[in-house]
């Protein structure tokens, strides 16, 4: 028993000595915390007084500032008066001198004036009248190059119209007033892209016939003689035959 109780003195004795040492601990940090926010508001007082200080400075500099520049002001006002009057008194005189040679180049002006509508009238003229032979002359390449694809245009429906006479199979069945419009579209190089039936017959042997007429030809060889620019206004879209008994129409 005597040495239990030995041993919870012991325990007693050192939970007071921990407990001491927290609370030591506690006060230090405390004093420390109260000496670091005394400097802070230390700083902070320090801070604003020279804040304070330096507005102050700031509006007397200012003030100062603004004294000055009303003095210049007034100096300037003074010299730009004295300028002002100086200045009109030179005018005058310029004006007068300036009249007396706005005069003289008035003068001078309209005989310039004159000479240069005479010189410009006379451009135009020349302007126009070779505007009106480009195109007097631009109309006639026109209209050659218009007889030109038209006669192209002409030769290639007969010889296509020639050849397809030649390749077409009328069927028995076909009858006066049947017509079968066909478009056939080309490549450059007469070869046939596509046959389309634009309008029908009412017949589909009828139509048959037309359309297997252009695929027995196969390829329209004098189109590739054509030249470029004439196959892409007159014979890029097709070119249309209408079959009918009676014949073939271009």
């Amino acid at each position: 028993r005597q040495q239990q109780e030995l041993e919870r003195q012991k325990q007693a004795e050192q939970q007071a000595r921990e407990k001491a040492a927290a609370e030591e601990r506690t006060r230090v940090a405390a004093e420390q915390q109260a000496k670091q926010q005394a400097a802070q508001e230390a700083e902070r007082v320090a801070r604003q007084k020279a804040e304070t200080e330096a507005k102050a400075r700031a509006a007397e500099e200012a003030r100062q500032a603004e004294i000055r520049a009303a003095e210049a002001a007034k100096r300037k006002a003074e010299a730009e008066r004295k300028a002002q009057q100086e200045a009109a008194a030179r005018k005058a005189e310029q004006q007068r001198k300036a009249e007396e040679q706005q005069r003289a180049e008035e003068t001078a002006r309209k005989a310039r004036e004159a000479a240069e509508r005479r010189k410009v009238e006379e451009a135009q003229r020349a302007q126009a009248e070779a505007e009106a032979k480009r195109r007097e002359a631009e109309a006639q390449r026109r209209a050659a190059a218009e007889r030109r694809a038209d006669q192209v245009e002409s030769d290639i429906g007969s010889y296509m119209q020639g050849l397809l006479t030649r390749y077409w199979n009328m069927p028995s069945i076909a009858r006066n007033g049947m017509v079968a419009q066909v478009r056939i579209m080309l490549f450059p190089n007469g070869k046939i892209d596509q046959v389309l039936i634009e309008t029908s017959s009412g017949n589909p042997a009828f139509d048959r016939s037309a359309i297997q007429a252009v695929y027995k030809v196969g390829q329209f060889d004098r189109i590739a003689e054509v030249d470029p620019f004439i196959f892409e206004r007159r014979f890029r879209q097709g070119i249309v035959v209408k079959f009918t008994p009676e014949g073939l129409r271009w």
